[in-house]
């Protein structure tokens, strides 16, 4: 690619990494996979064994080819060899969960529960990649009206934004008080909320600038 070519032409470009999108899928594949391989080792029997050929026994014909049938099976999860992904580990577990034919014994109770963490906690990490996990978290400034820790609560698709002040009663905001917190959840109250943080930034540096100036008086 000639430097002088312009940026609208067509041509490769680099594509940027996202180094968090490819932990979180590396992290739920592990996952996945690791579960799988746990619970197979515990409900899929072993893969039939035909044992030595004999020419002299025509039963043995029959054997080989059940063996070949079973160790060729989709049905059964692989250590070792063919697809080994997210996707082939969700796909083998979910035949498990609904009870599909393949050479397993049925899933425990202890099963259930354990898939049942695995899936939570890889849809929590899929929904905090994506931007619609419901997110709580405490904001820079605190509450211009009596210093305590504000939090932005926000996320999770439609729900709307809102900040709390856990003071409550004990903070003098001009807006309602919900479950033991002072809460702005209207445009008109989050604006009100905005002018009262920038005003009270405004008054501290003032007051910080005095205090250096005073400071300085002294010293002189």
């Amino acid at each position: 690619m000639r430097e002088d070519r312009e940026t609208e032409q067509i041509g490769e470009r680099p594509v940027p990494l996202r180094l968090h999108v490819l932990d979180t899928v590396r992290a739920v594949e592990t996952a996945l996979l690791q579960v799988t391989d746990e619970i197979a080792s515990e409900i899929q029997r072993a893969v039939i064994t035909s044992g030595r050929p004999s020419s002299l026994d025509p039963r043995q014909f029959d054997i080989e080819r059940l063996a070949a049938h079973d160790a060729r099976d989709p049905a059964r999860w692989r250590y070792n060899r063919g697809p080994r992904t997210a996707t082939a580990a969700a796909q083998w577990l979910r035949a498990r969960t609904h009870g599909e034919a393949g050479p397993c014994t049925p899933l425990t109770d202890d099963h259930r529960q354990h898939l049942h963490q695995v899936a939570t906690e890889a849809a929590r990490r899929v929904e905090q990649l994506l931007g619609v996990e419901r997110r709580h978290d405490t904001m820079p400034r605190p509450c211009p009206w009596c210093n305590g820790p504000l939090t932005l609560h926000h996320g999770g698709g439609d729900e709307p934004e809102f900040v709390t002040c856990d003071n409550g009663f004990d903070c003098a905001a001009p807006v309602q008080v919900l479950d033991g917190r002072r809460v702005w959840s209207t445009p008109e109250q989050l604006v009100q909320l905005y002018v009262a943080l920038e005003a009270a930034e405004r008054r501290a540096r003032r007051a910080a600038a005095k205090k250096r100036q005073r400071a300085g008086s002294r010293v002189v």
